[in-house]
């Protein structure tokens, strides 16, 4: 049975970040994911978008995380940063759970920077209250995938894909895990910690090891790709409701369209269901372009090349004032199990304390 210090479950960006950095720290890692290639769903199905705050008005705890490291994570990936447009957060003159002097006060407050500009095309003034071009850019998902997969595949840490745990058992200071792969087989494996970075399989990993679920909420999100040459050197986030955000995906040409309302398709309990909704779930693509052009002129040629589709997990408790907090528990001591909940990217520098 191969024993390891810790065993890390979840081969996404976060996953991958917390195998380097014990690594580094010369323990003997273990990385597994049940999918095919490793960094896949939802750090590739992402908005891409590297949070300064500007987006949490209602949550200043998510407000000040997003904004803590994301100097050192732009100066860490400047090669990978997009910088070369212009973002604008626009005020929807109606049903907004903010308003143009809010959104100053809480910028002010965070000390973001912000400069209110005049609304002029391709903007819409009937529909904005206030338009302000605010410093946040973007990431390029693909680039951060190979970036990261080449330093990993220089390390000595082992990694094993198609892979899930089956079983595991507590002993007096390891984990004993069953491990099964997609052949069928059967791999045993000790560990002396194990990391649950496996976002929207929190909750079935912990069941594994007899830990309490954790009240989320899984959903299927879809984001949609649109070109438009009004908007190349464009962004727009409208705040803060039921609204939308578009904006360059990193260098691919394209911008990302999300929005609150049909982005995220419905919640889901269980993995079946899951896997059954990404089969019948219809695309609202209609819906988000349909809502994208009210905040513009009628002459917005917008070509549509599709969508892409991931579950994503968020706190039941998010639901209040949209907080997206970065959850790190020690749920065990001996042996150690630690669970990694996150959704902004920049935030993977928080687990670099985590095991002293």
């Amino acid at each position: 049975m191969e024993k390891y210090d810790f065993i890390v479950v979840g081969a996404g960006l976060f996953g991958i970040y917390a195998s380097l950095d014990l690594n580094k720290k010369g323990y003997k890692v273990l990385l597994i994911d049940k999918e095919k290639f490793p960094y896949k769903k939802a750090s590739i199905v992402n908005q891409a978008r590297v949070h300064r705050g500007y987006h949490y008005p209602r949550s200043v705890t998510t407000a000040l995380a997003s904004n803590d490291f994301s100097e050192r994570f732009i100066k860490d990936h400047s090669n990978f940063i997009n910088n070369k447009f212009s973002h604008f957060y626009g005020i929807d003159r109606f049903g907004s759970l903010t308003n143009a002097e809010e959104f100053v006060r809480f910028a002010d407050f965070l000390g973001l920077d912000y400069k209110e500009t005049r609304i002029t095309p391709p903007f819409s003034k009937q529909r904005l209250e206030a338009l302000f071009k605010v410093q946040e850019y973007s990431f390029d998902p693909f680039l951060f995938r190979e970036f990261y997969l080449n330093i990993l595949n220089q390390t000595k840490i082992e990694k094993r894909y198609s892979t899930f745990i089956k079983s595991a058992e507590k002993g007096v200071n390891t984990w004993k895990l069953k491990l099964i792969n997609f052949d069928k087989d059967e791999i045993f494996v000790e560990c002396t910690n194990l990391i649950n970075s496996t976002y929207a399989s929190i909750n079935e990993i912990n069941q594994i090891f007899k830990f309490k679920r954790i009240e989320v909420v899984t959903q299927l999100s879809e984001i949609l790709f649109i070109n438009c040459e009004e908007l190349i050197s464009k962004a727009l986030t409208v705040m803060d409701g039921p609204y939308i955000s578009t904006m360059p995906y990193g260098f691919s040409g394209l911008h990302s369209l999300t929005s609150v309302v049909y982005t995220h398709h419905n919640n889901f309990s269980d993995f079946e269901k899951e896997n059954n909704a990404l089969l019948t779930t219809k695309s609202n693509k209609e819906k988000m372009l349909k809502q994208l052009r009210n905040y513009f002129l009628n002459n917005l040629k917008i070509v549509n090349h599709g969508s892409l589709f991931t579950f994503k997990t968020k706190l039941k408790s998010s639901h209040i004032n949209d907080a997206r907090p970065t959850n790190i528990y020690k749920l065990s001591d001996s042996p150690g199990f630690y669970q990694l909940f996150s959704g902004k990217i920049s935030s993977i520098y928080e687990f670099e304390n985590l095991w002293i």
